[in-house]
């Protein structure tokens, strides 16, 4: 199943949000590709650098608004903005590296 970064990262995210049983309803083999995707994500966030990761948190898993994102990490706005920017790259480049392989 191809993941397209951001806009992967975002299904998760509101798939997590959407069901307290993100599997429930779904086929066996929907809940195992899910599950697989999830373990994909967790492998590629936890080879982020500790900044990108805290911002990728903060702001697609706790819902924080850019504003508050940066309150949190004693930042700029803009260096938020381009953390996250960064982050995002990484990740589609290394969920691509990892789909692609043999």
């Amino acid at each position: 199943v191809p993941m397209e970064g951001q806009d992967h990262l975002l299904r998760l995210h509101a798939e997590r949000h959407d069901s307290p049983d993100p599997g429930h309803g779904r086929a066996p083999h929907a809940s195992a590709e899910l599950a697989e995707d999830r373990e994909r994500l967790q492998a590629v966030l936890a080879d982020l650098p500790d900044r990108q990761r805290e911002a990728i948190v903060l702001r697609f898993f706790e819902d924080l608004s850019v504003k508050d994102t940066a309150a949190a990490m004693e930042c700029a706005q803009g260096t938020v903005k381009a953390t996250v920017h960064q982050a995002l790259r990484s990740l589609k480049q290394r969920l691509t590296a990892r789909l692609t392989r043999p």
